[in-house]
C-alpha cells in the first residue's frame, strides 16, 4: 500500500496535496532569483541549493543504490536473463554484469566526490 492508500485521500486530494507542496517550495526558489533577495540555502541561492541536493547527490546516491541492487542484492545474472528475455543475443553480457557489479559503483562513487568537491 502507498502513503496516500494509507490515509484513504481520494485521488483528487492527493493531486492537489502535490500541487501545492511544488507551489510552496516553488515560491522560495523563486523569490530566491529576484535582485538582492538574501534567501539563501547552503550558501548559496535557494534554487541553485535544491538543483545541487538534487543533480549532485540525490541522482548519483540512486543510482549507486539501483546498482548495487542489480549487481549484488538482485544479482547481474538474473538481471541480465530479464534483459535477455525475448532478444535474439546479448553479446557483451559478461562485460555488462562486470561493469555493474565493480565499474560502474566505482565511477558513481567518483562523480559523487567530484560534485562535493567543486
Amino acid at each position: 500500500t502507498t502513503w496516500i492508500d494509507e490515509r484513504r485521500w481520494s485521488r483528487p486530494t492527493a493531486a492537489l496535496s502535490g500541487a501545492a507542496f511544488a507551489f510552496a517550495l516553488g515560491i522560495p526558489s523563486a523569490v530566491s532569483q529576484v535582485p538582492g533577495s538574501r534567501l539563501t540555502l547552503l550558501g548559496t541561492d535557494f534554487l541553485s541549493a535544491l538543483d545541487f541536493i538534487a543533480s549532485d547527490l540525490m541522482l548519483p546516491v540512486t543510482s549507486l543504490l539501483i546498482v548495487v541492487f542489480v549487481g549484488w542484492v538482485w544479482g547481474s545474472n538474473k538481471a541480465r536473463k530479464e534483459l535477455t528475455e525475448g532478444a535474439r543475443q546479448f553479446r557483451t553480457a559478461s562485460l555488462w554484469e562486470q561493469a555493474v557489479r565493480y565499474i560502474l559503483p566505482v565511477a558513481i562513487v567518483l562523480v559523487m566526490l567530484g560534485a562535493l568537491v567543486e
